[in-house]
């Protein structure tokens, strides 16, 4: 089974890595220094970002090929699902990169360590 879903599809790939990364968005007219020389931050919610490290898997390069035309293709937002704490979360997202590497055998190209990284649209917790 995979740790991700993107619209609600599986690719039968092997996911070597999986980074979180959390910002909290503050309100940007009430930020800043004090006349205290204090900072005044008005944290309104937080976002989640996901970073997915995949490998092919044996017998499995056209998923691999799938998974990276699907991604890369000119549509946004996207509908994700991700670990989150025991669960999991699920969030429409904006695929902000992705890259791999090539790894030639011979006349073959085998493509590998793709990372992709879903932003979210919007915050996925509010204050």
């Amino acid at each position: 089974m995979s740790l991700f879903t993107i619209d609600g599809v599986s690719y039968n790939v092997g996911e070597t890595k999986l980074t979180r990364k959390s910002a909290l968005n503050a309100d940007k007219l009430t930020r800043g220094a004090m006349l205290d020389e204090s900072e005044r931050l008005d944290v309104m919610s937080t976002s989640y970002s996901y970073s997915v490290t995949v490998e092919p898997l044996q017998g499995f390069g056209a998923d691999y090929d799938a998974l990276y035309a699907d991604i890369t293709a000119p549509r946004a937002p996207r509908r994700v699902t991700l670990p989150y704490g025991q669960g999991v979360i699920e969030f429409d997202a904006f695929v902000a990169a992705a890259s791999d590497e090539l790894q030639r055998a011979h006349t073959t190209n085998r493509w590998r360590r793709l990372v992709i990284t879903f932003t979210p649209v919007a915050p996925q917790r509010r204050a």
